[in-house]
């Protein structure tokens, strides 16, 4: 399969990760697009990933990048992977309002459909969704104190009222020979349970510019302050650690004379 880099997203649930894994999935050099649900202490991690995303994709492994995403704490990553050459990482964060919202909805599909049970109720309880998105939250912000220069931090929203200028800097930031596209390749795993988003929009192959405003959905003041913290404090963490699309703005508008 030759030599390979890695491109990981490290994010929560419910933060268009998975729109943005199958636009990054869908270009010529990167592969890989859905969650693996596994851990990375050691070199041995990136090779089960290459073969996992070699055998998924009809054994072919093309292009540059293998990519994964991680939305759990139970998947792991060792510090020597986070400052390890030849891996990137980009950090989504979406705001905790329409986060929390968002995956109440997302249990409430899921349970009239029959398609959870069990451990998975919490999806359904308010309580237990802010407490994942704390926990995430606090793993995330870790994780990029650690990171050195090969973070790049994307709030989730961006992708979908700002798809153009995002997908721009996500190209330069990769070094990619040609442009990301917001149209993007449907997979056969593509809507499942287990590898991302159900919804009927991420099955349509382009971005879709429509927001849930959740207006049905009830959360409590208290839930709501204790994960507004949890963001504010992640998201100053992402600012000053990681390179941001404003300051990748300004290193491409620098002149070559000024970067000197």
């Amino acid at each position: 399969m030759g030599r390979k880099d890695y491109l990981f997203i490290i994010s929560h649930m419910r933060s268009n990760s998975s729109l943005l894994s199958h636009i990054l999935g869908s270009h010529p050099e990167i592969s890989g697009h859905a969650e693996m649900h596994q851990s990375y202490f050691e070199e041995l991690g990136l090779l089960e990933l290459r073969s996992k995303v070699y055998f998924e994709r009809g054994r072919q492994a093309r292009g540059r990048f293998v990519l994964d995403k991680l939305l759990h704490n139970y998947a792991q990553i060792s510090r020597e992977m986070l400052q390890r050459r030849g891996i990137k990482f980009i950090f989504l964060l979406r705001e905790p309002e329409q986060t929390i919202k968002s995956t109440l909805k997302m249990g409430g599909e899921l349970t009239r459909k029959g398609i959870i049970g069990g451990h998975e109720q919490w999806f359904n309880d308010p309580k237990a969704v802010s407490d994942y998105y704390c926990e995430r939250l606090r793993a995330i912000g870790e994780m990029a104190t650690i990171v050195r220069e090969n973070g790049l931090y994307i709030p989730s929203e961006t992708i979908i009222t700002d798809t153009d200028r995002v997908l721009g800097l996500l190209t330069t930031w990769l070094g990619l020979g040609t442009g990301l596209e917001s149209k993007y390749s449907i997979f056969e795993n593509t809507g499942k349970h287990g590898y991302g988003d159900i919804s009927e929009k991420i099955k349509s192959g382009i971005v879709v510019r429509d927001k849930s405003n959740y207006d049905d959905i009830s959360v409590s003041p208290e839930v709501l302050e204790r994960t507004e913290a949890a963001y504010q404090a992640c998201r100053s963490i992402l600012a000053a650690r990681c390179a941001t699309l404003e300051s990748m703005e300004r290193m491409i508008s620098t002149p070559a004379l000024e970067k000197r």
